[in-house]
């Protein structure tokens, strides 16, 4: 997603500038947007940082999905372990024997 974007962003660079841009797209990725508008142009800094930000944006929206997604499989299958009632007597009985040893 941050390549993709920082690709469309280069675009509009100049010919060096497009082609030091798709040497530093792992630098953008990797947020080091300083070092990557560093080696392109000065001008570059707010496409990085735009490029980086839109995937890690991305990255923190599936993350809360697949947290959201395991709450509701968690909670939809641990809600089907609660005991029987005939469970529950017999722990019960098995409590109410070791309490009077």
């Amino acid at each position: 997603m941050t390549l993709a974007h920082w690709r469309r962003q280069s675009a509009s660079f100049s010919a060096a500038g497009q082609r030091q841009a798709a040497q530093v797209g792992a630098d953008v990725a990797g947020g080091q947007v300083h070092a990557a508008a560093a080696r392109v142009t000065g001008h570059a800094l707010d496409a990085a940082a735009t490029s980086f930000l839109q995937g890690f944006e991305f990255a923190l929206l599936l993350a809360g999905v697949i947290l959201v997604a395991g709450a509701i499989l968690g909670f939809r299958g641990l809600r089907h372990l609660r005991p029987s009632p005939a469970d529950k007597n017999g722990l019960a009985s098995r409590k109410a024997k070791r309490i009077s040893k």
